[in-house]
């Protein structure tokens, strides 16, 4: 029997494992072959990792055998799991498994707190995965990242994973971050959670000269040792529409109807916030504080102002 090795993403992100292997690593695990039914198809996989991962209900998610591979394969396809040639045979290149957003939200169990003495340190910490892993880096030089330049129209901005003083518009990101299909489209989502970046129109250039403007379907192989952006010295280069996004964001709040639609009420009782449209809005009535928190952040009251925190 052979062991295959997993990771956890929804389209948007990579998810910890609750049962990590390695104590430098919460983002990668494996497990016995011998552990998955027969016939052990993709589908299969798909249920034990459903599992084991502690989601709820039936899966809601797509298995890709590679992280280079450019679409989840068939539930009927029948695994090879023998040998060290296998489907995630690797932890460098693991099996992955992306749930639904609502799915990752409904987990049963928490990550392990097993101690770290007790598990084995992840061995490639010198090339792959350096911002994800719970562990404090001084020296980069050795990680594989890729890195981009940050602009909106009127020049460059300050990113959100700037690291070089001198340079603050420089910024860099895990490629493990990134969720498959490995896609300029999927690098463009993890580049907006980066940076915030979400209701903004953006284009993406191969390089900072700015002449090869990529498109969403185009495919990059992460695990390769030349995909863009992989030097520090010839980063990509990310072109937002800045203004003119926040005025369109600015007219919607605007003619939005004062009506409220959801009402969801604090532990006091002459408290509430409610919810309208794409907003937040608070009617305070007391002058003692709260806090609300939802899936979607925390709401607190302070007694004399609100503060959101995660919307």
């Amino acid at each position: 029997m052979a062991t295959v090795y997993y990771r956890l993403y929804t389209k948007d992100k990579a998810l910890k494992i609750h049962n990590p292997t390695y104590s430098n690593n919460q983002f990668v695990s494996r497990v016995s072959s011998k552990s998955i039914a027969p016939p052990r198809t993709a589908g299969s996989l798909k249920k034990h990792l459903w599992r084991i991962e502690t989601f709820e209900n039936d899966p809601n998610c797509v298995l890709y055998l590679s992280l280079s591979d450019n679409a989840p394969t068939k539930d009927s396809a029948r695994l090879a799991l023998r040998g060290d040639h296998g489907p995630g045979s690797s932890e460098r290149d693991p099996v992955v498994l992306v749930v639904s957003i609502p799915a990752s939200e409904k987990r049963l169990g928490e990550v392990s707190q097993v101690a770290s003495k007790s598990l084995l340190e992840w061995p490639h910490e010198q090339r792959y995965g350096a911002v994800l892993f719970d562990i404090e880096v001084h020296d980069f030089s050795q990680y594989l990242l890729v890195y981009y330049r940050v602009y909106d129209e009127g020049g460059e901005v300050v990113s959100k994973t700037s690291f070089d003083p001198t340079d603050s518009a420089l910024g860099r990101i895990d490629p493990l971050s990134i969720p498959p299909p490995h896609t300029v489209a999927s690098l463009k989502t993890s580049l907006n959670q980066a940076e915030g970046i979400f209701s903004l129109e953006f284009q993406l250039f191969l390089d900072d000269n700015g002449e090869t403007l990529l498109n969403d379907n185009d495919t990059i192989n992460f695990l390769s040792d030349n995909y863009p952006g992989i030097s520090e010295a010839e980063p990509m280069a990310t072109v937002y529409k800045r203004q003119q996004k926040i005025n369109e964001q600015k007219q919607k709040i605007t003619e939005q109807p004062r009506e409220f639609s959801k009402t969801l009420r604090a532990n006091q009782k002459s408290s509430e916030w409610r919810l309208i449209d794409y907003q937040t809005f608070l009617i305070i009535n007391t002058s003692q504080p709260w806090e609300i928190t939802t899936r979607h952040g925390t709401l607190q009251y302070l007694g004399r102002y609100s503060r959101r925190m995660g919307y």
